[in-house]
């Protein structure tokens, strides 16, 4: 049987429950605050937090309170202890044992690695639940992370310095996280090592709610799950980006190489370092393409074409364009079709190719002279791949070019 509603306004909740705590006047506690250098409002604020029960004696309150200020804020400004002690009140349980507390640090501080004094004061601000915690379970819990992730002490400073909360998360749930990298996406040993710690973020975050997410949108762009691994391997940090961020860097791309979406998993698989690259880079990449001689068409082509241009330094693509252009008589409509001699081994490829050519008397074009593959080009210049091997192993394409800046 339904009940109906009655549309007379329902009385408002005891106003008992809204008023905040005050801190009676003489209490010890909230006197070693203010003498901390607290506000009164500060000052209640911390009050009304305090754990339940007794608590060490106001002195040892304000060594606490002192010892905060000067050896780990290292600043006498009131908002830091305020906000240290808001964060994590168990401290105040551990003023009667101040020798902890200093050890704590010390280990956290070794644990930090070469981070300067101002970072580790930021950890502990926006962290300080870290001091709560015994100098032997830091290191137990540091010790666990190390050999679960593979990191090294280096790396492991490094995350916790981006993600304090490794060391106070439960470390259940770090595990399970590690559980779904491996389950997942098959991602294990060096390559969950390099995840967890240039993307430390991504032991913290939600599986259904975040993880997953993330893999569901790169399964929808066309990859399959070890392509979207070797994503996350690459770029780690998209994990935790903005959906919508991705999908403006893809329409970006879409829009400014003019790349089929029937394309688009390929050259991703291709160029797995694309989420991590600055949004300019594309632009500037075709600005760079263009400067060489190319069309605005022909530098879409080439990026279409060799994704791996898009990682390039410009210096060396300048000196390869030059190689190119000067030295084979190419021009740059013709390196707009053999887009790879942006990116091959200039040594072991193209130069070996060439002074086999000269070697031989052969006059082949720039473009035959790129082909791709070993067997095609020796169909170009007439000889058997054994021949192209022992002019190799006899060094005698690098005399062609001796002084010559490759």
């Amino acid at each position: 049987m339904l009940t109906v509603l009655s549309s007379v306004a329902r009385p408002s909740p005891p106003q008992l429950c809204r008023v905040r705590m005050q801190a009676p006047v003489a209490d010890p506690l909230y006197e070693a605050l203010l003498a901390a250098g607290l506000q009164d409002a500060q000052a209640e604020q911390v009050w009304s937090r305090r754990p339940p029960g007794r608590l060490p004696a106001a002195r040892q309150q304000a060594r606490l309170f002192e010892w905060l200020q000067t050896e780990v804020l290292d600043s006498q400004e009131p908002s830091l202890l305020c906000r240290c002690l808001c964060k994590s009140p168990r401290l105040m349980l551990k003023a009667g044992r101040l020798g902890g507390l200093e050890a704590s640090m010390l280990k956290l501080r070794g644990l930090l690695g070469e981070l300067s004094s101002g970072h580790v004061r930021k950890i502990i601000v926006a962290s300080p639940a870290l001091l709560a915690l015994s100098e032997r379970e830091l290191e137990e819990r540091a010790s666990w992370l190390r050999s679960s992730t593979g990191m090294s002490e280096e790396e492991l400073a490094h995350a916790i310095g981006a993600e304090p909360k490794l060391l106070t998360v439960s470390l259940e749930a770090v595990k399970r996280r590690l559980d779904w990298f491996r389950q997942r996406l098959g991602i294990s040993d060096g390559r969950l090592r390099r995840v967890a710690s240039r993307a430390p973020l991504s032991l913290l975050l939600s599986v259904d709610r975040t993880l997953e997410a993330r893999v569901e949108y790169l399964g929808s762009l066309g990859l399959g799950t070890p392509q979207i691994a070797t994503v996350v391997v690459r770029t780690p940090r998209v994990l935790h980006s903005p959906i919508s961020s991705l999908q403006q860097k893809v329409d970006w791309l879409m829009h400014e190489t003019s790349l089929p979406p029937t394309e688009l998993a390929s050259w991703l698989e291709r160029q797995p370092d694309y989420f991590g690259l600055p949004p300019a880079r594309l632009t500037d990449m075709l600005a760079t393409l263009t400067d060489l001689g190319m069309s605005v068409g022909g530098a879409k082509l080439v990026l279409r074409a060799e994704p791996s241009v898009l990682t390039q330094q410009q210096e060396q693509l300048r000196m390869r364009a030059a190689f190119f252009t000067s030295i084979l008589g190419g021009t740059a409509e013709e390196l707009r079709q053999v887009p790879h001699m942006l990116v091959c081994d200039l040594t072991k490829h193209v130069v070996l190719r060439h002074a086999f050519c000269l070697s031989r008397g052969l006059e082949v074009s720039p473009v035959d002279l790129l082909v791709k593959g070993t067997a095609r080009f020796c169909e170009v210049a007439a000889c058997s791949e054994d021949d192209l091997y022992l002019f190799e192993q006899e060094g005698a394409h690098l005399q062609f070019y001796q002084g010559a800046a490759l």
